[in-house]
């Protein structure tokens, strides 16, 4: 649903960047620019876009990427508010396609700059995570005539090349409690750790990140940095850090759904990404198999699991000859409720049909009435 009361701002943002200085577009020259399908994408000033934890650069090209690796959108960030037009797939009465969004793609951006202090060479592009987006849709989704207003742009410069056998950074990650407490470790030293998602999912969901470490300094509470200098006079800044610890805990207690993708990189080049999934929260005291939900069911049936601590789980389901049709979990489940979802085989019949859980030498089963 599209809220109209950010509509009148669109204009103001647009043509506050009129009459200035333009920058010259260099690299994404191969932009779909002719389709009469357009949306429109706010980048206000005050977000403060970076790139690598630091503001983006004057000059900077920000291009609208599609699936396909198709550029259909460019702009040019000189420090103010951008406005940035999206090209949609467009069919022609001739017969002719315009390339560009079809309706649905996720909205992905690529940046580019010549003012890196480390140049990467001619391809100088890096992939934008945006980790917080305030939209006027619902979702950050190509629809035409849509008006979108991102709340966050972060982006990030491709890691560089491993040099040697250089081994990746090794993260231990401990929860209790509503906290989870990373610890990472590396014996080349640390460089960065940052919450991006290469898949532009949220890098902190529900989470705050926090460190008690000197060593270890942020912008926006995403993209840390470990502080070394090789010359300096002080003997700690001067060695590497090769272990460092940042705790994660809740933004919202009420809510027990949590994730986060963390990517770790080292001063050879090494990189490590991790993307796990909680549910913090007070454990339950016995393995359990809830009702299922909803009952009877056509498309969808929601299994929700109660483990008191971390086991190999087993979620199958049966016919009522006992057949094994489908196979939901098989392998090892951190302690905490899951909600595992069956979308059963449109081949499979009407009827009843077992759901049995196994873990930690226990055993529990439920019906559910499959409706066609």
């Amino acid at each position: 649903m599209v809220r109209l009361i950010y509509a009148l701002p669109l204009w103001l943002l647009i043509s506050a960047t009129w009459g200035l200085p333009a920058h010259a577009q260099t690299h994404f020259t191969s932009c779909a620019t002719s389709s009469s399908v357009t949306a429109t994408v706010i980048l206000p000033a005050d977000t403060a876009p970076s790139l690598d934890g630091q503001p983006l650069p004057e000059g900077t090209e920000i291009a609208a990427v599609t699936p396909e690796g198709l550029c259909a959108g460019i702009g040019i960030w000189d420090g103010n508010s951008l406005g940035l037009t999206l090209y949609g797939r467009d069919e022609l009465p001739n017969g002719t396609t315009l390339p560009g969004f079809e309706v649905n793609d996720p909205l992905r951006f690529e940046v580019w700059t010549d003012g890196l202090e480390a140049p990467l060479g001619d391809e100088q592009v890096a992939i934008t995570f945006t980790a917080e987006a305030t939209y006027l849709q619902e979702e950050g989704t190509f629809v035409p005539n849509g008006i979108y207003k991102l709340g966050m742009f972060a982006s990030t410069t491709p890691p560089p090349p491993v040099a040697g056998d250089c081994a990746v950074p090794d993260i231990t990650e401990t929860v209790d409690g509503e906290t989870i407490t990373l610890t990472i470790t590396d014996p080349e030293g640390l460089q960065t750790i940052a919450f991006v998602d290469p898949d532009s999912k949220p890098a902190l969901q529900n989470l705050i990140a926090s460190s008690d470490s000197d060593r270890l300094v942020t912008t926006d509470g995403l993209w840390w940095s470990v502080l070394f200098d090789e010359e300096s006079d002080d003997p700690v800044l001067s060695t590497p850090l090769t272990e460092a610890a940042l705790t994660l805990t809740k933004e919202n207690p009420d809510e027990p759904e949590v994730a986060y993708f963390v990517r770790a990189t080292n001063t050879c080049g090494a990189v490590l990404d991790l993307d796990p999934v909680h549910q913090l929260e007070a454990a339950p005291e016995v393995v359990a198999l809830n009702p299922l939900y909803p009952n009877p069911a056509q498309f969808e049936i929601n299994v929700d699991v109660e483990l008191p601590e971390a086991t190999d789980l087993r979620v199958r389901v049966y016919d009522v000859l006992g057949r094994p049709v489908a196979t939901l979990v098989d392998g090892p489940k951190t302690a905490g409720r899951h909600t595992i979802t069956w979308q059963p085989d449109r081949r499979l019949s009407a009827g009843v049909y077992l759901v049995r859980l196994t873990a930690a030498g226990s055993s529990h089963t439920r019906k559910v009435t499959l409706v066609r």
